[in-house]
């Protein structure tokens, strides 16, 4: 058992009392983790009740939630609550998750009292801290972006999105590696709203941002103090997260829209521009994945990662035979970008758009790659033995390219670092895989045994003999 440290995003649903329906409580008790039947161990603080001036919070063992009434204000809530908390220490022996919930884990105002000067100062400090909480990897959070039901007791039902902290609490969230899979989601957002990280700078527009009747889109209940905290806390973590990120992902089945692209764009600028250490931003690997983008967008993005003076590996998205030229992202216009990113060792560039204006590219500015995958493109078999120059590379993806035995033995002859090579579904034969024989580091080699049988065979004989440790992968046919 690994415990979690959880934690909850939502908008208070009326002022004094974030939960008096008990909608909250209800969703939070139908998460699976939760195991709230079996009384699970939550790390929720649960302070002392608030007429006693005793500062100290107490740590509590989560037992269940009951939903069937609404409370009329904050004391019935308090006592509703305590019901439902058993006070004790956690010790080392404890087994639980752990969850974070501002109404229960920060001191409060209430009806009779103010903060004590310890309790504000522990406020304060708490504030100053969320940010790491939301952000952290190690960390999920808990959206909660559901409406709450119609009660009198409700008094704020400002969605989600258009609340100030929680639009914070889930940049900031965003700006993990892992942010949907570290989310649990409760509640239907607009597509639009899980957009990609925003620069400091476009954080501050998001939250100015006013309708034509002047009214603010991003709300604050006290937007005095709390409007420029949340730009403060935003531009400080931001700076340090990317200060300290290596690795940039979006790895998934999205659609980056060109507005987005340029958010992104402008985010890896502020960074390569604002981290606070002295190697500047450390972004070393951009994976884009399988996400979908326009022309326009890659162009920007190429143009924003040639800021990044550490970047080294760039994943772009993948793009299949079967797309049709006008919808091709990848062309040999937009991807001339790529002769700004110099010191790349690692680079996939793969689709039919990619032709023998990108190799060439390639081959005269991307001298220290040292692996290089250009499946699917159509570049020509002549363009293709340019990457000869290339006397860095150590692996090569060719599959569904004009590949040739001729271009292959070029290859296998002039890049003395060659280790891994990939031809399936290509033109290379049997006679080709002879070439081989003369690359002294060749570990492994990708075919495709469907339409090469013979290829295969001579493979998995006389290679595999010349080569002990000679692993081979079958594709198993050609892609789609």
């Amino acid at each position: 058992f690994v415990p979690e440290v959880f934690c909850l995003s939502y908008g208070w649903h009326a002022k004094g009392n974030p939960d008096p329906t008990r909608s909250l409580c209800s969703a939070i008790a139908q998460i699976p983790e939760f195991d709230c039947d079996h009384a699970w161990e939550e790390g929720v603080k649960l302070r002392k009740d608030r007429g006693d001036q005793d500062s100290t919070t107490m740590s509590s063992e989560f037992d269940t939630f009951s939903c069937s009434h609404a409370a009329s204000g904050l004391t019935p809530f308090l006592s509703w609550l305590s019901s439902h908390f058993q006070t004790r220490s956690l010790s080392a022996e404890d087994h639980g998750h752990f969850l974070f919930w501002d109404f229960l884990s920060l001191h409060q105002r209430l009806p009779h009292r103010d903060r004590t000067p310890i309790e504000k100062r522990a406020f304060r400090s708490g504030l100053s801290h969320v940010s790491t909480l939301y952000g952290n990897e190690a960390t999920r959070m808990v959206r909660f972006a559901q409406m709450p039901p119609a009660h009198p007791s409700v008094t704020n039902r400002t969605p989600y999105t258009h609340r100030g902290w929680t639009v914070f609490e889930s940049r900031v969230a965003g700006l993990k590696r892992q942010a949907v899979a570290r989310t649990v989601q409760i509640g239907s957002l607009p597509p639009d709203f899980l957009s990609l990280p925003l620069s400091p700078p476009d954080f501050t527009s998001l939250l100015d941002q006013h309708h034509d009747n002047g009214e603010e889109v991003i709300r604050f209940s006290n937007g005095f103090e709390d409007r420029p905290r949340l730009k403060r806390f935003y531009e400080r973590y931001f700076a340090e997260a990317f200060g300290k990120k290596k690795t940039l992902s979006l790895a998934r089945s999205r659609c980056v829209t060109e507005r987005e692209a340029t958010q992104l764009a402008s985010a890896l600028l502020w960074a390569a521009s604002h981290s606070p250490g002295p190697d500047g931003c450390l972004i070393k690997t951009v994976e884009l994945g399988d996400c979908e983008m326009s022309r326009l967008a890659v162009c920007r993005l190429l143009s924003a990662a040639a800021e990044l003076p550490s970047l080294r590996v760039l994943r772009l998205p993948e793009e299949w035979k079967s797309v049709k030229p006008e919808d091709r992202v990848l062309t040999d216009e937009t991807l001339q970008g790529l002769a700004l990113l110099t010191s790349l060792t690692e680079l996939q560039v793969c689709g039919p758009g990619v032709g023998d204006g990108t190799v060439a590219l390639l081959s005269e500015h991307l001298s220290s790659l040292q692996s290089l995958s250009l499946r699917h493109a159509s570049a020509s078999a002549r363009s293709l033995m340019s990457l000869v120059r290339l006397r860095r590379l150590e692996r090569i993806d060719l599959e569904e390219t004009e590949t040739t035995d001729e271009l292959l033995s070029g290859l296998a002859k002039k890049l003395p670092l060659l280790t891994d090579i990939g031809v399936a579904n290509t033109k290379v034969t049997e006679k080709g895989l002879v070439s081989l024989l003369e690359a002294e580091n060749l570990e492994s080699l990708c075919l495709c045994r469907h339409s090469q049988e013979a290829a295969f065979i001579f493979a998995e004989t006389t290679l595999r003999e010349r080569f002990p440790d000679f692993e081979i992968e079958d594709r198993g046919g050609p892609s789609l």
